[in-house]
């Protein structure tokens, strides 16, 4: 049977023509022009505007008609944190569209979901406006302390920083890593929490020997596979430095290896660093004392993840007297060194750079990134965004000022800027975090002579606008360092312990990226027993690990490892 509605148009067709006269001519019927198709109308979105939700939120654009599926591209509708867009999955269910988060959202945060006026129906009809809202996800609390293992004899814990170490994968498993006085000799001894089962392993003495141990670091990447260093002490009396590495799938560490020079001068002393990449690429550095005088190098390991094999020790300069090295690496498996050596004029510390090519598989020449007519300077801390670009933070001595300042490197160039000013002031404890998209935050504190308190002071860069704002201080007497963590949506977390004149208090205070400032400190354990330097770490949802040293008294006596968490509800 034929189509009807073919027919019916055949006929008018031929209608029209005889009327017509035959044709196209001047007094001829026009055909009626198409309609227009009706504008595309956006009836609902969830999260609500304004609304507060969980980190499992779907963010939703519902319209009156199918929209066409070219047209919601990741620039017509999206949901974004303050740094940048939420990697999510895009759906389409006749006329609703969704947006499924990759991972968890962050606690604590505000996001945005566009709807751009450029998204049109399948008949064409556009959107008559774009559309913005905002929803924020609910704010995480602290949870009441506990022992790390409540069973267990307290451990001893010396006077020396770095007491305890600590890092978390991006689902929120945690490893720590400190020392223990056992039979007479110091060990180094991992626990790893589980965020599942919310439980903390038994003891893994990662040593497989006996031998005294110091100096740790310990550093964790996102998948939860971690490296520890450390000094560790031979039957001739000398140090090397040692490494074992935390596989996070098998939940096992490798047995250690020797990455000194196993047959030169001795290593102790040598304050190691080390830095994961997130490819599972590892950086290792330390100070090399080469005999008498005082000379040193900076010497630095490199394990290759694809090989499986670590790179012979090396000195990245000749011998000289030199600080203490810090070092990160990027995404890329690039690493960066930092550290301060005296250079002929003006005949003092001046702060260096190398660089690892993880592609070349080479050093570069160091370089000086201070300017030496400045005096004495020395670097602190230094950490990369995902671009590969980073920020090293260092200390300029000209007499009668100090002034801490920042020094950027731009992976784009290959180049570093010159040191630029950011506070002129006694610090210490200076701690800087850097996150995805390269805004940091530079906390720090400064003793006042007058009062006998100390300054919290903390400085935020925006990349956007490429400078530094100053934000408001507060005053305690600080007796630890000042850990300090940023999330995946660029809210910063720091910690300290507090001081007044019988009591100690463990504290903590978050940066709101939402509002621009710091949210009151919390107090988290306070009491006449000492408490001692925490150290903080946090996953990619915004929940944050305490950990800290609490003695039995006011001494260096014996102490429990405690922590907590900042979770969401």
């Amino acid at each position: 049977m034929r189509n009807p509605s073919i027919t019916l148009a055949c006929a008018l067709s031929l209608m029209l023509s005889a009327c017509g006269g035959g044709g196209g001519g001047a007094g001829g019927a026009q055909p009626a022009p198409a309609s227009a198709a009706a504008p595309l109308k956006l009836t609902a979105v969830t999260p609500a505007d304004g609304a507060t939700t969980g980190v499992d939120a779907v963010a939703t654009a519902s319209f009156d008609a199918a929209p066409a599926m070219p047209t919601l591209t990741a620039a017509t509708f999206s949901l974004s944190s303050s740094i940048g867009a939420v990697d999510a999955r895009l759906a389409l269910n006749g006329s609703t569209v969704s947006l499924t988060p990759t991972a968890p959202l962050v606690w604590g945060s505000r996001y945005q979901l566009k709807v751009s006026d450029t998204v049109a129906s399948t008949a064409g009809g556009k959107l008559g406006a774009s559309s913005l809202t905002s929803f924020d996800t609910r704010m995480p609390s602290w949870g009441a302390t506990a022992a790390v293992d409540a069973a267990a004899a307290p451990v001893w814990v010396g006077p020396a920083d770095d007491v305890v170490m600590i890092g978390s994968a991006r689902n929120g498993d945690t490893v720590s890593l400190w020392s223990e006085l056992r039979n007479a000799t110091t060990q180094m001894v991992a626990r790893h929490y589980s965020a599942a089962s919310q439980r903390w392993s038994a003891a893994v003495y990662i040593q497989g020997n006996s031998n005294w141990a110091e100096g740790a670091a310990l550093s964790v990447n996102g998948a939860g596979n971690a490296c520890a260093i450390w000094e560790e002490a031979q039957d001739d009396g000398r140090f090397v430095v040692r490494a074992a590495r935390f596989d996070a799938a098998a939940g096992q560490w490798s047995s250690p290896l020797t990455i000194s020079n196993a047959n030169g001068p001795s290593s102790r002393y040598a304050k190691p660093q080390v830095a994961v990449g997130q490819n599972g690429n590892i950086i290792a550095v330390w100070k090399q004392y080469v005999g008498g005088g005082g000379g040193a190098t900076i010497d630095a390991a490199y394990y290759d993840a694809g090989s499986q094999q670590w790179t012979p020790a090396r000195p990245l300069h000749g011998v000289a007297d030199t600080g203490f090295p810090v070092t990160a690496i990027d995404p890329r498996g690039n690493a960066i060194v930092l550290w301060s050596q005296v250079v002929a004029a003006p005949n003092d510390y001046v702060a260096h750079a190398a660089r690892y090519d993880a592609g070349a598989k080479a050093w570069s020449t160091p370089a000086i990134i201070a300017t030496t007519a400045a005096g004495t300077s020395f670097v602190s801390k230094l950490a990369f965004d995902q671009a590969g670009n980073a920020i090293g933070v260092i200390t300029e001595y000209t007499s009668p000022s100090v002034a801490l300042g920042v020094v950027r490197y731009s992976a784009a160039s290959n180049s570093w800027s010159k040191p630029q000013v950011v506070d002129v002031s006694t610090s210490s404890s200076e701690q800087l975090a850097v996150d995805a998209a390269g805004n940091a935050m530079l906390v720090w504190r400064e003793y006042n002579l007058g009062r006998a308190t100390d300054t919290i002071k903390s400085r935020r860069y925006q990349s956007s606008t490429g400078t530094w704002s100053e934000l408001t201080s507060i005053d305690d007497r600080v007796t630890s360092t000042m850990p300090l963590v940023v999330d995946s949506a660029g809210n910063f977390v720091t910690a300290w312990v507090g001081y007044s004149e019988t009591s100690y208090a463990l504290k903590t205070m978050r940066f709101n990226v939402a509002t621009g400032k710091w949210d009151t400190p919390t107090t988290i354990a306070a009491g006449a027993a000492q408490l001692r330097d925490p150290v903080l770490t946090i996953d990619q949802s915004g929940q944050a690990m305490l950990l800290w040293p609490q003695h039995s008294s006011t001494g260096f006596s014996d102490a429990h490892i405690r922590f907590s968490r900042l979770t969401g509800r």
